[in-house]
């Protein structure tokens, strides 16, 4: 029975209850279950609810190589297909610039042109020179000896017909005297009419011979004078020095040196040089073998290295120079460092892949070069197209 008298043993049990011990009991459960959130730590937001964090380095896989690209020694194009018949370096040998690597097969060949092309030059230099002094002196005293005999020969000739033209000329003479004194003897009757005749014949007889004398006279003289001036053109050609004989002469050596300094060239495409002064990195021919696509040797200056990292194209964007990078690799311990110099400008395939199994093979890089620093050159130095891995900080 309650207070007011009404029988309560029909009611449910929780009205039977004490109110007062459930308020207490209800008030410690509350305070429990409040202690127990306050000490268990919040459940993590789930991903896709937390903002995303900004990455602080951008990595990338890369190959370790001189900074200053490793230059691969081949023959000139004009020589090839060509034999190497010496090779004069090794491998890890520190070489100067200009030093000769390998010596071609072919260099004996071009030393004979180069030997035919210098004769060919001196004879050209010989013939300027001739044709600059003129004929020999032997030649010019002997043509100057011919026009002196000729002219005493004229002379000589001159003289003796002069007098034979004398002597016919009192001969004729004496014959007209003799015609004239004949003649008056024959009026008189003391000679006859033929001997008056047979002196009259010996008049004409000088006439003529006379006349013949001086006609071979004239054409002697004119035949000496003749020779005489034929002598002196030739004297004064062997002697003239003219302009177009010596600029012919000159054209022939000016030739002569060209083929000279070619056949020199030719001789030395058959020595190959260093352009640049390093460290012997890779040979790839050696003696008696023919040189091949991949060249002679390879040559880097390992004093300073550096790594070509390829960078996604999705990240280059965050790439900058003087970032700094930390270089791993499984040929060194610890961590090489460097800063970027040089960030590419196109893209293309990636070259450098990782070992991981499916790996993606067709991602597009963009070339980013990192300069080691001088401590982490020199512990590159005998690493070169070793694959590493580069993390460059943003």
């Amino acid at each position: 029975m309650d207070r007011r008298g009404r029988n309560l043993s029909g009611w449910p049990w929780f009205k039977r209850l004490d109110w007062q011990r459930l308020a207490i009991g209800l008030a410690g459960v509350a305070l429990a279950i409040g202690l127990w959130m306050f000490l268990t730590p919040a459940a993590p937001v789930p991903a896709r609810l937390q903002p995303p964090l900004a990455p602080r380095a951008v990595g990338a896989l890369g190959r370790i190589e001189p900074l200053v690209r490793v230059v691969r020694l081949a023959p000139a194009a004009a020589l090839e297909p060509a034999r190497v018949e010496q090779l004069r370096v090794e491998e890890g040998e520190r070489l100067q610039v200009g030093q000769v690597v390998a010596v071609l097969d072919n260099r004996e060949r071009l030393e004979a042109a180069l030997q035919v092309a210098g004769e060919k030059v001196q004879i050209a230099q010989a013939r300027l020179a001739q044709v600059r002094a003129g004929a020999k002196a032997g030649e010019v005293a002997a043509q100057r000896a011919t026009i002196a005999r000729l002219n005493a020969e004229l002379a000589g000739e001159i003289q003796a017909r002069r007098a034979e033209i004398a002597r016919l000329t009192a001969e004729w003479r004496f014959s007209l005297s003799e015609r004239r004194r004949n003649a008056l003897l024959s009026a008189e009757g003391a000679i006859s009419a033929s001997a008056s005749d047979s002196r009259a014949l010996a008049v004409d007889t000088a006439r003529e011979r006379l006349a013949e004398a001086e006609a071979a006279f004239d054409q002697n003289r004119r035949s000496r004078e003749a020779q005489i001036r034929e002598a002196q053109a030739t004297l004064l050609r062997i002697t003239e020095v003219r302009p177009v004989d010596v600029r012919l002469a000159r054209a022939e050596l000016d030739n002569a040196l060209a083929s000279a300094r070619q056949a020199r060239s030719e001789l030395a495409l058959a020595f190959v040089r260093t352009p640049k002064a390093g460290r012997v990195l890779k040979i790839h021919t050696r003696a008696g073998e023919r040189v091949g696509e991949r060249g002679i040797a390879e040559v880097g200056d390992t004093d300073r290295m550096a790594v070509v990292a390829e960078v996604y194209q999705s990240d280059i964007s965050r790439v900058r120079v003087g970032q700094q990078a930390t270089i791993t690799g499984e040929g060194f311990t610890g961590e090489l460092e460097g800063d970027v110099v040089r960030v590419g400008l196109s893209v293309s395939a990636q070259s450098v892949l990782a070992s991981r199994p499916g790996a993606d093979s067709d991602r597009k890089v963009v070339e980013v070069r990192v300069r080691l620093t001088p401590a982490s050159s020199r512990r590159a130095a005998g690493l070169t197209n070793h694959q590493v891995e580069a993390r460059i900080r943003l």
